[in-house]
Formats: structure tokens, sequence, C-alpha cells
């Protein structure tokens, strides 16, 4: 299976817009909630277990809660390195369980929420999974939660989806670390660098939608001709045939 947005220029310009600009909140919210109550949150860092966080973050976007804020402030709770070795257990187990709960019990729910989004899972070939699956992961708009369970839902192997969205997820983890990290550390070149990340990011996304999604179309239009052949013959004579 494969997602392909079927709405016009201006609705997917929308729809990555309002992403962009929800993610941007949510950091900035938690950013400003830390920086209000520091004290309370030096004293709940004092007393953070590593553990227990790290298992909700596998856990509570399941629920669609957004991820975002959730990485900001594991940044600032621990140091940058074994945040990111917690942040790699935490998405390696999300994304198993995402894949088994879509596969088992939320195909239908699923399906109804990409026709809420104005979103379409058509059958794709071989040759355009991967792609496909690569697509959906980085598209911006429906919350990260709905993307790994339609991804889930493209038929190609568990080891690419872990591999593909693992991959993405975890460099997007690491430019919100450094932000989380560069407050506890007041370290105003290391959020600027984060902040340099995270945007070389988002060109880099926009960049190859814009490029593998035209190669993506064309893929399915070239599956779709050769299992749909047309009979040259039969459509010569049937326009000579026409009084």
């Amino acid at each position: 299976m494969a997602m392909g947005l079927q709405t016009g220029n201006s609705y997917r310009i929308l729809l990555r817009i309002s992403s962009i600009v929800g993610a941007l909140a949510s950091a900035g919210l938690m950013i400003w909630i830390l920086m209000q109550h520091w004290q309370t949150f030096m004293a709940w860092k004092a007393e953070a277990g590593f553990w227990p966080f790290f298992a909700g973050l596998a856990v509570i976007p399941l629920f669609g809660f957004p991820v975002t804020p959730l990485l900001v402030l594991a940044g600032a709770t621990f140091e940058l390195l074994p945040a990111l070795a917690g942040c790699a257990l935490a998405f390696g187990v999300n994304l198993t369980l995402s894949h088994l709960l879509a596969r088992r019990y939320l195909r239908n729910w699923l399906t109804r929420m990409a026709n809420h989004w104005q979103y379409e899972i058509p059958g794709v070939g071989s040759r355009s999974r991967l792609t496909v699956l690569f697509l959906v992961r980085i598209t911006p708009g429906p919350p990260m939660a709905f993307k790994n369970y339609v991804g889930a839902l493209v038929e190609a192997p568990f080891t690419a989806y872990i591999a593909i969205y693992w991959t993405a997820t975890m460099l997007y983890a690491l430019g919100l670390l450094a932000l989380g990290d560069s407050l506890s550390n007041a370290s105003m070149p290391e959020g600027a660098a984060a902040i340099a990340l995270l945007g070389a990011m988002l060109m880099l996304v926009l960049w190859t939608l814009k490029r593998l999604g035209g190669l993506w179309r064309n893929q399915l239009s070239q599956e779709r001709s050769e299992r749909f052949p047309i009979d040259k013959t039969d459509a010569t004579d049937n326009r000579m045939n026409i009084p």
C-alpha cells in the first residue's frame, strides 16, 4: 500500500505550514515552561529516572501525543549521549508497537482517518514501496503517530519500515535533544547549532518531497501501465470504427 496526497497544492502547502508551525509552537511552549519554572524543573530533574522517562516516550506517542516537546524535555533533563541512547531504544519499541497495532487492530480506523486527512491509500508495486514508505514518514502534516501507523500498512518488509522510520525519527530527535541540552547548559552556540540543524533538515525534507514525489508518481504510472496494458491495435480499430 502507499499513501498519496489527493488534494491541490494550496491544501498541501497549508497542511505542511500548519504542521511546521505546530511543531515550533510546541517546542517553544516547552522551552517557555522550563524557563518560567526553572527551579521546579531542576528539582524534578534531580529525581527523574532514565528508564521511566524513556518508557513513557515509547508509549505516550502511540496515543497521538506530540513528541516534539518530549524530546526538548529529554534533552534538558539528561546528558546528550544518554538521551540519544534512550531515544534510540524508545523509538525502536514505539515503532514495533505501532506496526503491530496498525496491522492487527487499527486498519479500518486508519482508513477513515486517511479519508479525514484527504489522503488515499492505493496499492503500489514492489518498486514503489520503499519510496512511498520514506515519503509517508517525512511528509509534514498528519501527526507522527498517524504516519507511523499508516507506514505500517505499506506492504514493505518490517526491517525496511524500522530502518527508514527509526533513522528519520532519530535525525529529528537529535536537533531537539541538542536544543534541550543547550537550555540545561545555558549554551547559546549549542542552541544556535541545534536550530541550524533543524532548519537544514526541514529544507532537505521539502527538497526531497519535491524530487521524490514526482519520481514516485512516475513509478506508479509505469507500474499501472504494466499491470493494465493497452492494446494499441484494438484502440486503433476502435478509433477507425467510430462513425
